[in-house]
């Protein structure tokens, strides 16, 4: 009831800012345009979303179940990178996306290559050494000796029939997708089925700020739904969007200011599977035997997750 009810007032804000807000603006702009120039107001009327409707740090929203689960194996995810010893793994990870980056966009420079500059933010996030990203740049430029990486999916299940979707970068096919499938059937999974149709291609921006005036902006730049919640005392937003908007709106919050921690596409189910506690457990070290893997990006579940304890 609490998530259904988290997005009904997601999609008051939204019917609020799209029917009353954004009209009464374009109304004033308007007028203020027809005013003599003397007479121009020093600047128009904000239009904040009311405090009685958009929702608060002081608590942590969710949208729907389906954000919050997703963002729970996110946070899951950063937790393990820091208490598990796994930062270099992360950095290797990193290194490979800023390189795929580069080669896709046949440029090392972030003003005329949006692929690059998300994965420097998402370096930059994890603290990778600049030198390290340096040497990456240079390598994938041509400068440096350097395999050709391509991004391959690989979809399979795990107990409880809990759908798994896995993004890699590799340069070998031949290796990464042994080790994978080893990684299924170790953990009483398996890759006998397709399940990408389960999952919708999303754009994910994360914030260090989520005050109301933050929320308001992201709702102004086209999101499609909101996420508050603190990671380890400091406030994050996370603002979902289409897959086909997700740079435009990222571009909006450098435009007034605000640089991303993170901005990526995402996988999010369309809906989850709840499981027994027992089989939890299995599927949390089946994703983090695949997280592990050298070659993996990224891992999405339709696990319902939220009763996981961090």
């Amino acid at each position: 009831m609490a998530n259904g009810f988290s997005s009904l007032r997601f999609l008051v804000i939204r019917l609020w800012y799209s029917l009353i807000a954004q009209p009464l603006r374009k109304r004033l702009e308007s007028s203020r345009n027809d005013l003599p120039k003397r007479d121009l107001p020093k600047r128009l009327p904000s239009t904040t979303v009311p405090r009685d409707v958009i929702c608060h740090s002081s608590f942590v929203f969710s949208v729907g179940v389906l954000m919050a689960g997703h963002s729970k194996w996110k946070q899951i995810k950063r937790k393990k990178a820091v208490n598990d010893n796994r930062r270099g793994a992360s950095v290797s990870k990193h290194l490979a996306a800023i390189s795929a980056a580069v080669r896709a966009g046949g440029s090392g420079d972030t003003a005329g290559n949006l692929g690059l500059k998300n994965a420097l933010a998402a370096a930059k996030t994890d603290k990778v050494p600049t030198d390290h990203i340096a040497r990456a740049i240079e390598r994938a430029l041509g400068s440096g000796e350097g395999s050709q990486l391509e991004e391959v999916v690989y979809e399979g299940y795990g107990v409880g029939g809990v759908a798994i979707l896995v993004y890699a970068l590799t340069d070998n096919r031949n290796r990464t997708a042994p080790e994978v499938r080893h990684a299924f059937s170790k953990h009483g999974g398996n890759m006998s089925g397709g399940v990408a149709w389960m999952f919708e291609r999303q754009g994910l921006i994360t914030l260090d700020k989520n005050d109301d005036a933050t929320q308001e902006l992201a709702i102004e730049l086209g999101a499609d739904d909101l996420e508050v919640y603190d990671e380890e005392g400091e406030p994050r937003l996370d603002v979902y969007t289409s897959f086909a908007d997700m740079n435009a709106i990222a571009e909006g919050f450098r435009a007034n200011k605000l640089e991303p921690l993170v901005v990526e596409f995402t996988s999010i189910a369309a809906n989850t599977v709840d499981i027994s506690p027992d089989d939890t457990s299995k599927v949390l070290k089946l994703l983090e035997a695949l997280e592990d893997l050298d070659d993996v990006q990224n891992v999405y579940s339709n696990a319902n997750l939220d009763d996981v304890e961090e």
